[in-house]
């Protein structure tokens, strides 16, 4: 388990891997791309890789060891749909009167929050925004960083002026990645803005042949990666 799991893309995972490196990492990231080019998956191993208890290098960059109790926890929600599910059957089986002040999050790991669009308008909402700015002045309990990762950037006008406040001022310790499949308009009126990386989508020819070689080798099971 690595970033050798991450396919396509090869530069801008390069890219990010040296300001790991170099301990040159943005503290607010905006991943942009198409649907299927992989901004949550990469979102999740750079969030491993700022908080792996066994670092490693592969290729002469930072690598994460997926290992560690650190790795394991944020790979959990690695299956977005599934925890995103959850969250909100949970919602669903709250009282009437606590259902309306609730907001959905994914947390598998106390240091690395999921922020996704909440229901029904499907948008980032401003209480969503205040969770992220009451925790992200604390440092982190059991990791090195505090990550948030904003799975869309689809915000409320509220809430995006809530981030841009935290943007102002981010702790040492604390990164926040945007997950857009444009450029995150919330994000222009700050300067100076959080960095970009696009991504592209993996050929579907590439990734064909990565999916017959994956199901060869034994390390896909019911439409989860397993590593042999």
């Amino acid at each position: 388990m690595g970033f050798s799991d991450f396919h396509g893309n090869a530069e801008t995972v390069r890219r990010l891997r040296d300001m790991l490196a170099r301990e040159r990492f943005p503290h607010a990231v905006i991943l942009s791309g198409a649907r299927g080019s992989g901004k949550y998956t990469l979102a999740l191993m750079l969030a491993q890789a700022l908080n792996c208890l066994a670092p490693s290098e592969t290729d002469g960059l930072p690598d994460f060891c997926g290992q560690c109790s650190n790795c394991r926890r944020i790979a959990q929600a690695a299956d977005l749909d599934a925890r995103f599910a959850e969250a909100v059957e949970t919602r669903e089986g709250l009282r009437e009167a606590d259902k309306k002040d609730t907001r959905l999050f994914v947390q598998t790991h106390p240091d690395v929050l999921i922020v996704p669009p909440d229901p029904p308008q499907m948008m980032i909402k401003v209480d969503q925004v205040r969770r992220v700015i009451e925790t992200i002045y604390y440092r982190p309990a059991e990791a090195r960083e505090r990550v948030y990762i904003f799975t869309d950037s689809a915000f409320m006008k509220e809430a995006a002026n809530s981030l841009l406040k935290v943007l102002e001022e981010p702790p040492e310790f604390a990164t926040i990645f945007c997950s857009r499949r444009i450029r995150a308009s919330c994000f222009r009126r700050f300067d100076p803005a959080p960095r970009r990386f696009p991504l592209r989508p993996c050929q579907w020819r590439r990734w064909n042949a990565i999916w017959r070689s994956t199901v060869q080798s034994g390390r896909c099971s019911n439409g989860r990666w397993w590593r042999s």
